[in-house]
């Protein structure tokens, strides 16, 4: 069975937007630069959910949506945490959200889809493309890893800084995902 048929019935098996249960070794976490050094916030917490529904059409109509509490990223210091919670809004928006729109199959070995969905960060919702390389095993488990670059000023954020402007994080930054999900439940076809 190829990995691509694999991976989409996975996703019709996890009908009416079911919790998706992440294995431990799944990350997400932030990249970015200052005038000083890079930074990395790493999400202690992933909430994601997945759907699909069969249809006529060749493909499921398919539903994936992740949640990470703005409280939950660790930047590795209380002070770098309290600043990026006090830049993404977090008494507002306590969330960074994203939730899938569509997938294209990217042409080459192995299961690469160009992923495009809706993003919001700081209360500020905008359309974003990356490609997602992914891969099942036997077991039915899925493993998924991309990055997606943005810019801070995208979602209305404004790159901290601090020591009176003498630190300043620039605008770009990236986030990255390796995302395991547990074993699934076996899948038996229907006529």
């Amino acid at each position: 069975m190829s990995a691509l048929l694999s991976v989409l019935l996975v996703l019709t098996a996890l009908a009416q937007a079911r919790p998706i249960k992440l294995a431990k070794e799944s990350k997400l976490w932030i990249e970015g630069d200052t005038n000083f050094h890079p930074w990395s916030c790493t999400a202690r917490t992933v909430d994601a959910r997945a759907g699909a529904e069969v249809s006529a059409s060749a493909q499921p109509a398919r539903s994936l949506a992740l949640r990470v509490p703005v409280t939950d990223l660790d930047c590795g210091s209380r002070f770098f945490n309290g600043k990026l919670r006090d830049a993404l809004k977090s008494d507002e928006h306590p969330a960074i959200e994203y939730r899938l729109l569509s997938t294209e199959r990217v042409a080459g070995e192995g299961v690469v889809l160009q992923a495009t969905g809706a993003l919001t960060i700081a209360g500020r919702t905008r359309r974003v493309t990356f490609v997602v390389e992914a891969a099942t095993s036997s077991d039915g488990s899925i493993y998924a890893i991309g990055a997606v670059p943005l810019l801070m000023s995208d979602f209305g954020v404004e790159p901290p800084s601090a020591m009176l402007g003498a630190l300043k994080a620039y605008d770009p930054l990236t986030v990255r995902f390796e995302l395991h999900t547990l074993p699934q439940v076996a899948i038996v076809a229907r006529p």
